[in-house]
């Protein structure tokens, strides 16, 4: 979830990105829709690197559709105006499993 001093940050963001006003019950929804799509693709991950013999998750493991990284890139452009890597680190964190992530992953 994402903390009261990151609250004002997202909706800057929303702004900046999109022309979107929101409010903390848009914002809690969103953090919660993030969080559930990023654990889906973590669990995925878990069972390919399960599946390769690994105990910890590779980022080639997380199924990345070509439409993500899209959005991945546009959000790199982004990072320098809107400072999306602290951003994200607010709305995202990474679930716990039973194998661990690399660095690159993380």
């Amino acid at each position: 979830m994402v903390g009261v001093m990151g609250i004002p940050r997202l909706q800057r963001f929303f702004e900046a990105t999109a022309s979107l006003e929101t409010d903390r019950d848009d914002l809690k929804r969103y953090c919660r829709f993030v969080n559930e799509k990023i654990a889906g693709l973590m669990i995925r991950a878990q069972a390919v690197a399960e599946e390769n013999g690994r105990d910890i998750i590779w980022l080639s493991d997380i199924p990345i559709t070509r439409g993500l990284q899209e959005c991945i890139q546009h959000f790199q452009q982004m990072h320098e105006q809107l400072e999306v890597t602290a951003l994200l680190e607010h709305l995202a964190g990474l679930s716990q499993l039973h194998l661990d992530y690399s660095l690159e992953t993380r």
